[in-house]
């Protein structure tokens, strides 16, 4: 949701391959758009692209599963099954994309995401479901700078990881469905 601009974005990703912005107040339709900043007529009907680990990344978005807006006006999405997170201006004029862990096959290392606690928010912290573990990436370049987690049903492990958020004093929360079902907490150190 960007408030100032009176637009809240869409991750349109389980029946389409997208970015979708609407008038918050009104419901209009503003804009839209798809890997690399495509238009919306230039995203194929039909099958969805997906990358082969070893191979150049896909055109075109898969599972467009999550989006966040940056405190300074970029618009990061999660490209769930083709392992990376693209980062676009509020326009849809693409900046740079992040390819995490892409030997990752099934659910995808990017199913959700959120930004660290400091001003500048230097770090995204991402759910990566298919590998089960939660990853820190510098946000100006996307390396990894550290992880936590592994498969497991025990505190610290993670089963089906689906959601995260990260509140304002840098604890990390996530959400498990199947067969997890649970939410977890984590502090900051």
């Amino acid at each position: 949701m960007d408030s100032a601009a009176n637009e809240v974005f869409i991750a349109d990703g389980y029946l389409n391959s997208r970015v979708m912005v609407f008038d918050s107040n009104t419901g209009a339709f503003r804009r839209g758009w798809g890997a690399y900043g495509s238009k919306l007529d230039e995203i194929p009907n039909g099958p969805r692209e997906r990358y082969s680990p070893g191979q150049p990344p896909a055109r075109q978005l898969n599972l467009v599963h999550c989006l966040a807006l940056s405190r300074d006006g970029l618009v990061y999405i999660c490209d769930r099954t083709n392992d990376r997170i693209q980062v676009f201006t509020k326009e849809g004029k693409f900046v740079s994309e992040f390819i995490v862990h892409p030997e990752t096959q099934g659910m995808g290392s990017v199913v959700n995401m959120g930004f660290s606690s400091d001003p500048g928010q230097q770090f995204l912290i991402v759910a990566d479901d298919g590998n089960s573990m939660v990853r820190i990436l510098r946000r100006k370049d996307g390396v990894e700078v550290a992880s936590f987690g592994h498969r497991g049903h025990n505190s610290g492990q993670f089963e089906a990881l689906h959601q995260l958020a990260v509140d304002q004093r840098g604890n990390i929360y996530t959400g498990e469905a199947g067969g997890g079902m649970r939410i977890q907490k984590f502090t900051s150190k």
